[in-house]
């Protein structure tokens, strides 16, 4: 029988996949939302030294891919981290706890279940652009 501090550092591993995925579904939306946002600031800095090749004026409606497909990619990652995190668990409770190895799975699960729910939750909500302007 293992100690309570024993079997938490056993399965501390499992908040690797899924801090993984939460950490590559948050930094991917600012740059998905981002990712075009070079060429006005390009056109801006050629218009400010005198070269209009590109236009009078910046083109701010290029910034970034579609809310859609940055919401697929966010929950693609979120899964993909949850689905290594019950990876992980089933192995280390398989490794450590063979004979009770749904019992000692059941609360990381239950863990590893409401991280996803509270990620989804989060990133279901609209996050505004404080301190910008509004291009028309």
């Amino acid at each position: 029988m293992h100690s309570l501090r024993q079997t938490v550092g056993f399965f501390a591993p499992i908040f690797v996949p899924i801090g993984l995925g939460l950490w590559i579904a948050h930094y991917g939306f600012h740059f998905l939302i981002g990712v075009f946002s070079i060429v006005p600031v390009f056109q801006t800095f050629l218009i400010d030294h005198g070269i209009t090749l590109l236009g009078q004026s910046p083109n701010w409606a290029l910034t970034g891919v579609d809310e859609n497909i940055t919401g697929l990619a966010q929950m693609a990652a979120l899964l993909g981290g949850t689905f290594g995190s019950f990876f992980v668990a089933q192995w280390i409770a398989r490794r450590i706890y063979p004979k009770q190895q749904f019992a000692a799975l059941l609360p990381w699960a239950f863990l590893i279940l409401l991280m996803s729910y509270m990620a989804i939750q989060i990133f279901s909500q609209p996050m505004e652009m404080r301190g910008t302007l509004m291009f028309e």
